[in-house]
């Protein structure tokens, strides 16, 4: 387990706003917000410097709140309640703390407590955060993206580096760091040519191919293949075909009979 000693807890609940798809609540300087999103579903926020991330995530193609769903909030002295016909969710006001359950009282999330009693909820620290739920020794923990091993994570360490941006590039830096990738303009052989060198001897020659060997090369030097020994070697030039040099090299084909000596 992490150590969290040094991480800020939201201490109490200091307004509670109600909105259509549930409540948004104030936490000193940063805002909790609980939309429903279906009977069965609720999506819970935090903001960090006092903002939400409005940006939408590529892993959902739909509006999550699109559709209708009913939604009634109660309140009372301790406590303010987001109910559906599916799930109660209780945002307690002193100690902070946020419980989900099902309607006939089964857990989905229960607040944990530590040794001094105090919630983890949720904590924060710089651009960390922590959340604490009490398990049940028959509870499962699924998603966490793709890592390998079995489905339910429970009883495992993860690090989480999370990105929607589509790239391979998304953290801003090159493929390859500390090198910058360069290459000569070159037209690409057509997938159907095959476009190798002449050689009729034991020495070494490049091979020409339409695929440069790597996104860090920096050259227009591919691979090298060595010709066997004592084997002829004949050409045939073929239309389309052409190389990534200045100097193109025919296509050739070798041939499987011995040369006389």
């Amino acid at each position: 387990m992490p150590v969290t000693d040094h991480y800020l807890r939201p201490e109490r609940v200091d307004d509670v706003e109600v909105t259509p798809r549930g409540l948004l609540a104030g936490l000193g300087t940063e805002q909790l917000r609980v939309d429903v999103v279906r009977d069965d579903v609720v999506r819970l926020a935090i903001s960090r410097g006092g903002c939400f991330d409005e940006t939408p995530t590529h892993a959902v193609c739909v509006d999550p709140l699109a559709g209708e769903v009913a939604v009634e909030v109660e309140r009372a002295d301790d406590v303010v309640r987001v109910r559906t016909a599916a799930l109660v969710v209780s945002v307690w006001l002193d100690p902070f703390r946020i419980d989900v359950h099902r309607t006939d009282g089964s857990a989905v999330v229960e607040a944990a407590q530590d040794e001094q009693g105090r919630y983890w909820s949720y904590a924060t620290l710089n651009d960390a955060f922590v959340v604490r739920r009490r398990c049940r020794p028959e509870d499962a923990v699924y998603g966490l993206g793709e890592k390998t091993g079995r489905f339910n994570r429970r009883g495992r360490d993860f690090t989480l580096w999370n990105t929607d941006v589509l790239s391979p590039t998304a953290s801003g830096s090159s493929p390859t760091a500390g090198t910058r990738a360069t290459r000569a303009p070159t037209t690409r052989a057509p997938s159907s040519t095959r476009t190798t060198c002449r050689s009729r001897s034991s020495t070494t020659s490049p091979t020409r191919t339409g695929r440069w060997p790597g996104p860090s090369s920096t050259t227009a030097t591919a691979p090298t293949t060595t010709s066997a020994a004592r084997t002829s070697t004949s050409c045939t030039p073929r239309a389309g075909s052409t190389s990534s040099t200045s100097s193109p090299a025919p296509p050739c084909r070798r041939s499987s009979r011995p040369t006389p000596a």
